[in-house]
């Protein structure tokens, strides 16, 4: 299966896009949530490596939109290791979303070693976006 290359910056782009958008929102209505894990979080983290890419993707997803801080080392995992590109695209906006900045070194390093363009280019452009997030420490 030979995939457009056009298509694949087109739906990093999106990718990307969605992102933002979801934390530009959480921004302007102050939504960091914080919360341990409950039976359905665990759940969502077990299936972080379910078979099926759709479940793993909608898991990531949820865990994002949650802020679930707990979740962050499986997605760090997805990142690094889930075989479909998109799939690694979803935890790096799922790890965005929760705004753990101590993973933008992880982001980055996937970046330049990640088998997919695609995959590198929205890592980048996902870690650029955190990193202008990231509060200021005065140091």
């Amino acid at each position: 299966m030979k995939t457009n290359f056009g298509f694949q910056v087109v739906v990093a782009a999106l990718v990307i896009v969605l992102a933002c958008g979801a934390a530009v929102a959480n921004a302007a209505t102050g939504t960091t949530p914080e919360k341990t894990l409950d039976k359905k979080d665990l759940k969502l983290v077990a299936s972080l490596t379910h078979e099926k890419l759709e479940v793993r993707a909608k898991a990531a997803e949820k865990l994002g939109e949650k802020c679930c801080k707990e979740a962050v080392q499986p997605l760090v995992e997805m990142m690094k290791s889930d075989s479909e590109a998109g799939a690694r695209i979803v935890a790096a906006n799922a790890l965005a979303k929760i705004k753990d900045y101590s993973v933008i070194a992880e982001m980055r390093q996937q970046a330049t070693t990640d088998a997919s363009k695609t995959v590198r280019y929205a890592l980048n452009a996902i870690a650029d976006q955190m990193e202008k997030e990231k509060p200021r420490t005065n140091s």
